[in-house]
């Protein structure tokens, strides 16, 4: 999807907000964060979770191109636990 960069609000760090809905598993409700912005230290969410939990909630962001106005791309994965009719999770 294609959307602006979050800004921050009052002490969190920049996110996005994802919804996660497959018949087949559970609803994921997650937030997206960004690996690198220097706010994630502050974060009151992010502070409470472990090191290898907040790595799980990071998307890698890199230019979409030479040129800076072309803005910038992010990956982040997600993978569903459980089980549906074509293979265990």
């Amino acid at each position: 999807f294609v959307t602006v960069f979050p800004g921050p609000y009052g002490n969190n760090a920049p996110h996005i907000h994802v919804k996660v809905l497959h018949r087949d598993f559970a609803t994921l409700n997650t937030e997206i964060y960004f690996a690198g912005d220097q706010r994630n230290v502050t974060d009151p969410k992010l502070r409470r979770l472990s090191p290898e939990v907040q790595s799980h909630l990071m998307a890698t962001i890199f230019p979409r191109s030479s040129n800076p106005d072309d803005g910038m791309n992010a990956t982040f994965d997600i993978t569903l636990k459980g089980l549906n009719k074509y293979r265990r999770f």
